[in-house]
């Protein structure tokens, strides 16, 4: 007779059949005439003879054979006997029922368990906050072999059971409750091995873990334990954690512990799966260029070293790796990526030979072999011609295409699936990623015109063709540098043009402040040259950009002290030697305050000379024409420098918001104890005409060391920060968004609505514009907020602001007419809300 698993009959399979029948019908009830039978029995003998009925028929079978047709007709009557059993709550029966749920999933297809994973996930996870071994485990392994197999149409309902039945919360409490020797690391691994799988496909479930410190504090010391199970387990955890941005600093700003652990992971006395795990972790914190550059910092060498060996160990050209093996070797080459960002890393990578471990993985026997032939002047010179054509013609060609082109095939990786699910990351965009076409095809056009310019004769043959060309490739080469590329085109077209004559970037910050420049009656410092011609300057400007060109007294200042008494007026002479070249320091003076400057070729060794002594590295590696780093981000101009206590003695202006007393208020440069921000009248007149005419007008104001300005503290940080970086700072993003009261939204929204008003006051439509952007975006994400929004916005006569709005509370208008919020607005309001409503619903909203 045909068996089915294990030497079972056909005829004992048929019995067992039989049995597990007898069984359900003891408990089966039929609602109405026209409905099915349900499984309904609240006695607990029947419930477990049901279930050891249950698991006696599904011994029979594997997942080979659960295409049985007595095993698939029979599964939904088993499925909904063992979810009434397990919602029954019952400890002395659903611990059994839970392990059969196990059993059931590993036997029968997910395609064939998919409708009933609903009732099932509703069923287990309250189970999961009874404090009962025999029951959680078993629960917490059917609940994970469940979501591991979910279908993604299904996420949004599974996760909304999850929620209401506040899973994530009971499994972080029990995990925070471990404790070696009073619960089984097998409990253990079970309850971290499902958080892992909840985080790994739901977002929103990462705050609540990373945001429990206790849990964290467990973490910690668990990491410290030499039993590799509690390892691993902990490993998977920090994973997960770390697909949230938020929580990926969290775990580095006291991350020594974590990362000795991860790094001891890598090793190859671990076991496999914590290797792996080790790398994935690593690759999940340097997804950011500042998380990266913590993790470097804290255990640099260590890292490289265990990914080089990783990579160098085996020959993927001889075909011998194993599938596990490769596995590895892939997922430490991912890691090895981390040489996309600067840092001292790179210095490692070297040490441990990652050119060998490259050249392992592709070639078995490698010879440099040198190249044979040679060509007369006259061919390399028209080659070189033709490389430069074709290469401009491409650049030219990728900008007018840019858009049609598409994300690139030298994209670092494929992503996994949680990789793509990834949350609250701000990351600067890699050097390559979608440009990665015309970042190599300039990187090709850097060393011809590089070694156009080492030879000299090369460099006078060329010179007449490339005439021919220059204006073209100039224009190609600066809509690239001042364009919306990636870093590393960006950086390589400002290195050619090095070459031509142009140094530095365009920024917004470094327009207004020239115009400060060029201003005299903005400066306080004159610097007089021996011809008798002089430059108008300001001290604090000089102080951050170049420090070598102000007085020594000046330079030595402590800044543990600041005058309070305003020097507006006073404009001190500094003669500068006859050995100083006049136009290099002119070029070097319009580089500080720009961060760009165009020079001939006659006056660049003297500007070299000076930029050296003055220690302006980025100008300095521009005219001396070294290749830019990889990964190093565009140069800013770091006049946020001159809020640091070292510089903050240059301080002539102090803003003062609303709020009187706050708090814990301390300012670390002055003893005044009320809120206040330290600030610099040319840095303001810069960015706001208002100021700039307020500050000559001659009137009282103009006069005081103290300007009040109508915001909140909050919105005066704000306010400063986008005056000296160009930049309004934004709100909390992502999960700490999300998690927010609606009050605390409101409180961050409020400084937006008020550096708004301030800005329409001011005159500052940039800074209108960003402001808007700001409050729109945290609309969108929080419509409730629509109201409260439209509220203050009309107390500031903000209209545009209010329509905006509106136009926001549209999609829910039913919604807050129904729950009574529109009540507390005008009419005129209300009326604006129901006319965006209509336009709303017309479009097919």
């Amino acid at each position: 007779m045909a068996s089915s698993k294990g030497g079972n009959t056909t005829a004992h399979i048929n019995t067992l059949h039989k049995r597990l029948y007898h069984a359900l019908n003891l408990g089966f009830r039929r609602v109405c005439v026209d409905k099915e039978k349900k499984w309904e029995c609240t006695d607990i003998e029947i419930q477990r003879h049901v279930v050891r009925s249950i698991s006696a028929f599904l011994d029979c079978f594997s997942r080979a054979t659960a295409n049985n047709r007595l095993i698939k007709d029979s599964i939904s009557d088993i499925a909904g006997a063992l979810v009434f059993i397990l919602r029954y709550k019952n400890r002395a029966v659903v611990g059994l029922a839970a392990n059969v749920v196990i059993r059931l999933i590993r036997i029968v297809p997910p395609s064939i368990l998919q409708s009933y994973y609903l009732d099932l996930v509703e069923s287990l996870s309250p189970l999961l906050s009874l404090q009962q071994l025999e029951v959680s485990l078993p629960c917490a392994v059917a609940l994970n072999a469940i979501l591991l197999n979910v279908r993604e149409t299904k996420e949004k309902e599974v996760w909304k059971i999850l929620e209401d039945a506040k899973t994530v919360v009971s499994v972080a409490g029990n995990l925070q409750n471990f404790s070696e020797g009073g619960i089984s690391v097998e409990w253990f691994q079970e309850m971290a091995s499902l958080l892992s799988s909840i985080m790994l496909k739901w977002p929103q479930s990462r705050y609540s873990v990373w945001h429990n410190s206790a849990l964290m504090v467990m973490l910690e010391n668990i990491s410290q334990k030499p039993d590799m199970g509690l390892k691993f387990a902990t490993l998977k955890l920090y994973s997960s954690v770390a697909l949230c941005g938020h929580g990926a600093n969290e775990l580095l700003d006291n991350g020594k512990p974590m990362l000795d652990m991860m790094i001891s992971c890598m090793d190859e006395s671990s076991p496999q799966n914590a290797r792996m795990e080790g790398l994935k972790l690593a690759q999940r914190l340097a997804t950011g260029n500042q998380e990266c550059l913590k993790m470097i910092n804290i255990c640099s060498e260590p890292l490289v070293k265990a990914t080089v060996r990783t990579m160098g160990k085996w020959f993927v050209s001889s075909g011998k790796l194993e599938l596990d093996q490769m596995s590895l070797l892939v997922e430490a080459c991912k890691l090895a990526l981390i040489t996309r960002w600067e840092g001292k890393h790179h210095i490692y990578f070297w040490k441990y030979r990652i050119s060998e471990a490259l050249l392992s993985l592709v070639v078995e026997n490698f010879h440099s072999q040198s190249l044979d032939g040679y060509a007369s002047l006259e061919e390399e010179v028209s080659v070189a011609d033709k490389g430069l054509e074709i290469l401009l013609s491409f650049c030219s060609w990728y900008q007018r295409n840019r858009d049609n082109i598409g994300a690139s095939s030298f994209a670092p990786y494929p992503q996994s699936i949680a990789e793509k699910r990834v949350c609250c990351w701000v990351c600067t965009e890699d050097w390559d990623n979608k440009d990665a076409f015309l970042l190599y095809a300039l990187l090709a056009l850097a060393e011809l015109v590089n070694h156009s310019f080492s030879e000299q004769n090369h460099a006078e043959e060329l010179s007449l063709n490339r005439e021919n060309v220059k204006d073209r490739l100039c224009t190609t080469l600066q809509e690239i540098r001042d364009g919306t590329y990636g870093s590393g085109p960006r950086w390589y077209a400002g290195h050619i043009l090095s070459y031509l004559g142009y140094y530095g970037f365009q920024h917004k910050l470094g327009n207004r402040l020239m115009g400060a420049y060029e201003d005299e009656e903005c400066s306080d410092m004159r610097l007089v040259f021996a011809s008798g011609n002089s430059a108008s300057v300001n001290k604090v400007i000089l102080a951050v950009r170049c420090p070598m060109l102000l007085p020594p007294e000046e330079r030595a200042h402590g800044g543990s002290t600041i005058s309070t008494e305003s020097s507006q007026g006073t404009v001190q002479e500094i003669r500068m030697s006859a050995n100083v070249d006049t136009l290099a320091l002119m070029k070097l003076l319009e580089f500080a305050y720009s961060g760009y400057v165009e020079v001939e070729s006659s006056a660049r060794k003297k500007l070299k000379t000076l930029a050296r002594h003055c220690k302006s590295k980025v100008l300095l590696q521009m005219l001396c024409r070294r290749r830019p780093k990889w990964g190093s981000p565009i140069p800013r101009i770091d006049i946020p420098l001159a809020l640091t206590p070292k510089f903050i003695h240059f301080s002539d202006v102090i803003l003062v918001p609303k709020e009187t007393n706050m708090a814990g208020f301390n300012c670390r440069s002055c003893s005044f104890t009320s809120p206040h921000a330290h600030s610099h009248r040319v840095i303001l007149s810069s960015g706001c005409e208002y100021l700039r005419a307020l500050f000559r007008s001659g009137m009282q104001e103009s006069h005081l060391d103290r300007l009040n300005v109508p915001v909140s503290w909050v919105g005066l940080t704000k306010l400063v920060n986008w005056f000296y970086c160009d930049e309004l700072p934004n709100p909390p993003s992502g999960c700490k968004w999300n998690n927010m009261d609606t009050e605390a939204k409101l409180h961050e929204l409020l400084a937006y609505v008020e550096i708004n008003s301030l800005a329409e006051w001011w005159i500052m439509e940039d800074l209108q514009n960003d402001c808007a952007k700001v409050i729109l975006s945290c609309l969108e994400s929080a419509r409730e907020l629509s109201i409260k929004t439209i509220e203050l916005a009309a107390s500031f006569s903000m209209w545009k602001l209010v329509e905006a709005a509106a136009d926001h509370a549209a999609p829910i208008y039913h919604q807050l007419r129904d729950s009574g919020e529109l009540d507390e607005l005008d009419d005129e309001l209300v009326n604006l809300i129901r006319t965006a409503a209509v336009q709303f619903s017309q479009q097919g909203g």
